[in-house]
């Protein structure tokens, strides 16, 4: 319940942040920014700078509600949707540029991922009632699974939606991203459990778990490498876009690894808690499971355009 009243208030966070400021970047709001110069520099509070602040201020203290964190977590969320939100101190002479549009890109991946980062870090934290390491790892571990799903979602999304082609070149920055995170994920894991992950990290080499998440990263490190300049051009377009279907192999190796390890975790929720919310990492395997499906529906409608269609017969 909590978590529902979180994001009930993130929504209206958001669109009142929405209505209440500049329509583009520079362009005043209903509510005047927090903006003032310093000698020659201007300082820009952004309302995700002072949201985040007035946040972690609450955070901190542990004087914070539910609704109010949803409702920063919003403006937080809305504030990061300009592309000058980097822009916090600058020379007053000097208005903020638009970046070029590859740091556009991976701005956008660093703000989704943030973003993805947040709600699921309040999901843990209302599912388990405190942040600890674990929520932690969860909330890391679920937003590498939802930017790497994200990343193929795009591919198929263009399929079957031409007016989102333009945005397919996004995928490659999402994707690498969710690496980034799944990374982040694996290092927290020695936090986590030490016991299983650090110090008997050669004692368990050889199980299951074990076994399929380091393929399933081995698998992620193969994409990147072959997604670099250098990459392509030694092998080509072609197998180029071949070797990155490999990630397919690591999303269900993802699947199967995430059912081994919170398998009981999953089947107790089931047993004792099917009204409440699910675990969060249950949520991210779904959605993973849900993007291979979603691939699976491409592959047999192109089998099904590819088919020849044989001409009626003449009437006599």
């Amino acid at each position: 319940m909590n978590f529902l009243l979180f994001l009930l208030a993130a929504i209206i966070g958001y669109f009142f942040a929405k209505f209440t400021s500049g329509p583009t970047e520079g362009v005043p709001g209903k509510i005047p920014s927090l903006r003032f110069n310093l000698g020659q520099y201007t300082i820009h509070l952004h309302h995700w700078l002072w949201g985040s602040l007035v946040g972690l201020l609450l955070l901190i203290t542990g004087s914070g509600h539910p609704f109010i964190y949803g409702l920063l977590a919003g403006i937080i969320t809305q504030g990061l949707t300009y592309w000058d939100y980097f822009y916090v101190i600058y020379k007053k002479d000097a208005a903020p540029q638009k970046p070029d549009p590859l740091t556009f890109i991976w701005q956008a991946a660093f703000k989704l991922s943030a973003a993805i980062f947040v709600f699921s870090l309040a999901y843990a934290w209302f599912y388990y009632g405190a942040i600890s390491i674990a929520s932690l790892s969860l909330a890391v571990g679920a937003t590498a699974a939802f930017m790497i799903g994200i990343s193929y979602a795009m591919s198929g999304m263009g399929y079957y939606f031409d007016f989102l082609d333009a945005k397919v070149g996004y995928r490659k920055y999402f994707g690498l991203a969710g690496m980034l995170w799944a990374i982040i994920f694996c290092y927290s894991l020695l936090f986590v459990d030490p016991e299983r992950y650090f110090y008997g990290f050669f004692d368990n080499l050889g199980t299951a778990e074990f076994i399929l998440g380091l393929l399933a990263m081995a698998i992620l490190v193969f994409m990147v490498i072959i997604s670099t300049p250098a990459g392509i051009k030694k092998i080509g377009p072609a197998n180029w876009r071949l070797g990155l279907r490999s990630g397919y192999l690591a999303s269900a190796l993802f699947v199967v690894w995430a059912t081994l390890v919170y398998g009981q975790t999953w089947n107790y929720w089931f047993d004792a808690r099917p009204l409440s919310l699910p675990p969060l990492m249950l949520i991210a395997t779904i959605f993973t499971m849900a993007v291979i499906l979603f691939r699976g529906s491409i592959f047999i409608s192109q089998i099904f355009r590819r088919k020849p269609v044989t001409p009626p017969n003449p009437t006599p």
